[in-house]
């Protein structure tokens, strides 16, 4: 089950929706977007318009697979989410989710947590039946076209990344999710304590990793600056070695912040980048450590 779930082109042929159309030859229409059928991160995506850039996308999709597989989907515009579940008896219990917010096909943040209505819910039922999904964690990434409504993007047999998952929700909600999982791991029964609901939304949680052109460095001066930002709860440095940025594996630096809105906890995080961008540019007639 975990393997046709992970698999993006089993996947597809499991839960055998209209949308997005996919095919593992050709693009039924342009544009359209090719993928690795078994990377995650973003790694090897990208949007092809026309037969030289299917033919670049191909190549670069390949070399992001582990196996060398390619899948070709429907490209699907829209509000993005990705929810996260506890099937229990096969049916999919509503545990956390988080908007998300793009850059081409690279994330910049997300926003926690995500609440769900009846469509979702029953894209998700309809999800663990056909994917044979009796127990466990689940995880289900969504789109909202404005031409089909609420379409699956990914699924998997675990849920989100720590960072919008389990660091989101205990600001967002005061939920110890962790503890959800070491129970299931042990287990032990499900408690309803861990499944989301209105009520237990205190404030919103927000992500945001800046994009930065050609190579990047992480400095202490940076992590300074941005954690001395009013509403900023974390700031998460991913490497402090030089590199580039092709996939949201390879982003420099995650900043976590609160706010009494959506909108409000996702802009802290973008004006204390910001705040750290003016700095840097006045450091450069010297000082810092950059």
């Amino acid at each position: 089950v975990a393997l046709i779930t992970k698999q993006k082109h089993l996947m597809r042929q499991s839960v055998d929706l209209l949308h997005p159309w996919w095919s593992l030859t050709r693009p039924v229409e342009y544009p359209c977007i090719v993928k690795p059928v078994d990377s995650s991160a973003s790694r090897g995506v990208n949007i092809v318009c026309n037969e030289r850039d299917f033919e670049r996308g191909l190549g670069l999709a390949r070399m992001a697979s582990p196996s060398g597989g390619v899948i070709i989907e429907e490209w699907l515009q829209g509000n993005e989410a990705s929810t996260d579940w506890m099937v229990v008896d096969a049916f999919p219990v509503y545990i956390n989710g988080a908007s998300r917010y793009f850059v081409g096909h690279i994330e910049t943040g997300w926003i926690n947590p995500f609440m769900i209505d009846v469509s979702i819910q029953d894209l998700a039922n309809h999800a663990v039946k056909a994917l044979g999904i009796t127990d466990g964690p689940f995880k289900m990434d969504i789109i909202e076209d404005p031409r089909y409504g609420w379409v699956i993007l990914e699924c998997a047999t675990r849920w989100s990344g720590s960072f919008d998952h389990t660091i989101g929700a205990s600001i967002s909600t005061g939920r110890n999710l962790s503890a959800c999982l070491a129970d299931y791991a042990m287990g032990l029964p499900f408690d309803s304590k861990y499944a989301m609901s209105h009520s237990n939304a205190t404030c919103y949680a927000a992500g945001y990793t800046p994009i930065l052109e050609g190579e990047y460095l992480v400095t202490n001066d940076m992590i300074r600056s941005v954690s001395g930002s009013p509403d900023v709860v974390d700031v998460i440095p991913m490497r402090f070695t030089r590199g580039t940025i092709n996939s949201l594996a390879d982003r420099p630096i995650f900043i976590i912040t609160k706010g009494g809105t959506p909108e409000i906890a996702r802009m802290e995080g973008i004006y204390a980048w910001q705040s750290w961008l003016e700095l840097e540019r006045t450091m450069s007639l010297g000082g810092g450590d950059s």
